[in-house]
């Protein structure tokens, strides 16, 4: 006796659809064996679908781009400062993080000249 077990996937990178048949034959027509069967075939149908489009959902996927600390964004307000006056804005904050106090003298530095 042939048995067979199929499932129609849709896939959201392309709007298509992915049909997956298997088949099998057995022997034996008793109708647990015939089911036993049956779910053995939809158990690989999954099986496949899962490990053949699970790369392809993994590159769809955007990541977050992580937030920048508030050091970070500081720091990148400093090296805009385009004269001192709006740099010395940024004394107070340099004095609570080392690495924006030394973004600040090194900005300080270059404007200064």
């Amino acid at each position: 006796m042939k048995i067979g077990y199929s499932k129609t996937y849709p896939l959201p990178a392309s709007g298509c659809y992915e049909k997956i048949w298997l088949e099998d034959e057995i022997e034996n027509c008793d109708m647990e064996v015939v089911r036993n069967a049956q779910y053995a075939l939809k158990k690989q149908v999954e099986s496949f679908h899962f490990e053949s489009n699970k790369a392809a959902e993994k590159q769809l996927r955007v990541e977050p781009e992580n937030p920048q600390t508030t050091e970070a964004k500081i720091i990148a307000q400093i090296y805009g400062a385009s004269d001192l006056k709006v740099l010395e804005s940024f004394k107070l904050l340099s004095s609570k993080y080392p690495t924006v106090k030394a973004a600040y003298e090194q900005q300080f530095e270059k404007l200064s000249k």
